[in-house]
């Protein structure tokens, strides 16, 4: 490549309000609860509070891999701090929109997600290799993921 310009790679968050610095992009994973008849309580007690705890978090950053699609950060700061050289800290600036989303959120259809991801991840590959623009992309995001959910809502 004859023009090439080496540049420095970053993350950002994300477009946010400043005023209201949270994003949909941030989700909570698993979230873990004991039943109260269950005969461990004591046993689910104590698996909590170590996945929860700093062990975990610390043993989690050295093994814990972002893998594509399933970006996974520790909800514990300080531990997991870059991902190959590239600080991650952005990700921890926000708060979660998902922990005040409305009712509406969940008469989506279960599939709309994973086919929405599917869509998108197709869409930015494309971009990425040059072969579709990001507004080319985002139109057939639009349409394909519209169709999806039309499809899936007439379906239940």
């Amino acid at each position: 490549m004859n023009d090439y310009v080496p540049f420095e790679l970053g993350i950002a968050a994300g477009p946010v309000d400043p005023l209201d610095p949270t994003s949909t992009y941030v989700t909570p994973g698993d979230i873990f609860a004991i039943n109260i008849v269950s005969v461990n309580q004591d046993a689910a007690w104590e698996f909590i509070k170590y996945v929860c705890g700093e062990d975990y978090a610390r043993v989690s950053s050295k093994s814990n891999e972002l893998l594509l699609g399933q970006q996974l950060l520790l909800s514990r700061s300080g531990f997991m701090t870059d991902y190959e050289g590239t600080s991650l800290e952005p990700f921890y600036q926000l708060r979660s929109k998902w922990l005040r989303r409305s009712d509406d959120w969940y008469k989506l259809p279960d599939q709309f997600f994973n086919d929405f991801a599917t869509i998108l991840s197709r869409e930015l590959e494309l971009v990425e290799k040059g072969q579709k623009s990001l507004d080319e992309a985002i139109g057939t995001v639009r349409s394909e993921a519209q169709a999806v959910l039309d499809q899936a809502v007439t379906l239940r």
